[in-house]
């Protein structure tokens, strides 16, 4: 089923150059306390833009709620249909919003450390008091404090073939610099205050510089020229490498979250090694420990809802940690198929089938398939209207889910309006 997430149309806001690409805006945090697996965000025409899963949807949410308390400012977060790597933060009369471009979430790869650090970096801008106006202030005071007035000289911007020059007096190329400059001194300052506040709130601080080599790898060293609003992204990869290695929160941190990475990797290792030999007792007794040494682990409980499933035959329970596991860890592929297959095994043929639709592996799919439906499932149209989707077998007998009832009949296969198979 799909659900509108507040929809929200700011043709007002759209003269803006960062924001001239979005068309339509979604408040984040409207999704309710939906359980549905996965939400559609629908264009001002009711269309589909994108399908976020509600696990990605709760994690970003989280991560602007822990950053923001820890600021002390309040904020909205909106997501914007703009394919840009890109997020912005709106501090306008009392207007505060972290603006995050789908662009910039696919660019990220939805990786919770960088995203984090991307957040942080907005949120900062909002703590710090950041925004046109208050540079523009900052620049007037400043022309204000210099001695002499040069306003009867005269700069030329280069000009391309074509076109005609664009003259500036010397007082308004000042202006254009100084806003310049202090919008870049703003993003370096932004940056540190966000990797600051990822230490507060305990999220890894490397996402910062995970975030900045990403963009330096793929989209080339951008910025730092005298007429550009950012710096250079060599600058702030050196600049962010620099602070995480001599700030001495940062680094215990860091080395927390590897310590634990490595208690994952030995726990993992012995649970995989119970499992292969089918040592169920064994299992739940390390996931017990697991638990106890790191509760909110999104991989302790994928192995305890495995020991339920498979030690226990505790469908139900098993099926609420798998789902426990993905709201930790959004990306965890084996807890999606889990579930999924969890889903199946109590009944729930319908939820099962949509479940799978976000699962990412080929491999994954195959084995979904394999231990639900058999061999030939095909699910096909929009989720929305739940209550349509049908199941048609062809003339082999193999099956398909869908809610296309059009396409059904255009390829011979006969279907019913129900799904207890």
């Amino acid at each position: 089923m799909s659900i509108r997430l507040l929809v929200v149309a700011m043709v007002s806001l759209l003269s803006f150059n960062s924001f001239a690409a979005c068309t339509t805006y979604w408040n984040a945090s409207a999704y309710g306390d939906t359980q549905l697996d996965s939400i559609a965000l629908l264009n001002l025409r009711g269309a589909p833009v994108a399908h976020v899963t509600t696990a990605h949807l709760r994690q970003l949410v989280d991560i602007k709620n822990r950053l923001t308390f820890a600021a002390n400012v309040k904020a909205a977060l909106w997501l914007c249909d703009d394919a840009t790597p890109n997020a912005s933060a709106w501090n306008i009369s009392g207007l505060r919003l972290v603006v995050f471009n789908l662009g910039m979430l696919d660019f990220l790869q939805w990786n919770p450390d960088a995203v984090s650090a991307v957040m942080a970096h907005e949120v900062a801008h909002i703590a710090l008091g950041h925004s046109p106006a208050a540079r523009w202030e900052k620049t007037k005071a400043t022309l204000a404090s210099l001695s002499a007035s040069t306003s009867g000289d005269r700069a030329t911007s280069s000009s391309s073939a074509g076109i005609a020059p664009v003259q500036l007096s010397a007082p308004d190329l000042k202006s254009l610099l100084l806003f310049k400059k202090f919008s870049r001194d703003d993003e370096l300052q932004a940056d540190s205050e966000g990797i600051k506040l990822l230490t507060r709130v305990g999220i890894n601080p490397e996402g910062a510089l995970k975030a900045h080599s990403s963009f330096l790898d793929k989209m080339g060293d951008r910025g730092g020229g005298y007429l550009d609003s950012h710096p250079s992204q060599k600058e702030r990869v050196k600049q962010s490498a620099s602070y995480l290695a001599t700030d001495s929160k940062a680094k215990q941190l860091v080395a927390q979250i590897q310590y634990e990475a490595a208690s994952n990797e030995e726990y993992t290792d012995a649970a995989e090694a119970f499992i292969k030999s089918k040592s169920w007792k064994k299992l739940g007794v390390l996931t017990n420990q697991w638990l106890a040494h790191s509760y909110e682990n999104a991989l302790a409980f994928y192995y305890r809802g495995i020991y339920l499933s498979a030690g226990l035959n505790q469908k139900t329970q098993a099926r609420k940690l798998f789902y426990k596991a993905l709201e930790l860890d959004p990306d965890n592929a084996r807890a999606r198929l889990e579930l999924c297959v969890a889903l199946f095994e109590e009944g729930q043929k319908l939820e099962s089938t949509y479940c799978q639709r976000n699962i990412a592996k080929s491999e994954d799919k195959q084995a979904f398939k394999a231990r639900t439906f058999g061999a030939s499932l095909w699910v096909g149209g929009e989720i929305e209207p739940f209550t349509s989707v049908i199941v048609a077998r062809n003339g082999s007998n193999s099956k398909y889910v869908t809610n296309l009832v059009d396409l059904a009949k255009r390829n011979g296969l006969a279907a019913t309006n129900h799904f207890a198979e």
